[in-house]
C-alpha cells in the first residue's frame, strides 16, 4: 500500500524501467494489458466525475485524483512500449472486455476512488 502512494505521489520511472527491463514476453505482455485495462479504466472514472461535477462538487475528488493516476499510468505504458518496441515483441490490443469492463469500476470508484480496477 505505502509502495502505492508512493507511486501517486512521485512516480519512480528508472525504477519501473528496471523491473520492465527485467521481465520476459509473458510477463511483459501481462503488465502491459494490465495497464492498458487500468487507463480504459480510470478515463472511465475521469469521464463519469466530469459529468456528475454540475450536480455535486463531491465528483471533483475522484476527478483530481484519476486525473493523477492517467498521468502516471500513460509514463508507466510509455515504458512499456518502449521496451516492447526494443525487443521487437507485440503488446496486447484493447478488446471488447478492456472497454465494457470498465463501466462498473468507474462506477464504484466514486465511494472508493482508486478501486476500479478490483470490480
Amino acid at each position: 500500500m505505502a509502495n502505492a502512494i508512493d507511486n501517486f505521489i512521485e512516480f519512480q520511472s528508472s525504477n519501473y524501467r528496471r523491473r520492465i527491463e527485467s521481465m520476459g514476453p509473458d510477463d511483459l505482455y501481462e503488465e502491459h494489458k494490465l495497464i492498458k485495462r487500468k487507463l480504459v479504466g480510470i478515463s472511465a472514472t475521469l469521464a463519469t466525475s466530469v459529468a456528475a461535477m454540475p450536480v455535486t462538487l463531491v465528483s471533483a475528488f475522484p476527478a483530481g485524483i484519476a486525473a493523477r493516476r492517467i498521468d502516471v499510468n500513460k509514463q508507466r505504458l510509455d515504458i512499456i512500449e518502449a521496451r516492447l518496441a526494443q525487443m521487437g515483441w507485440s503488446g496486447h490490443d484493447l478488446d471488447a472486455q478492456d472497454i465494457f469492463g470498465a463501466l462498473p469500476g468507474a462506477i464504484v470508484s466514486h465511494f472508493a476512488p482508486g478501486a476500479e480496477h478490483v470490480v
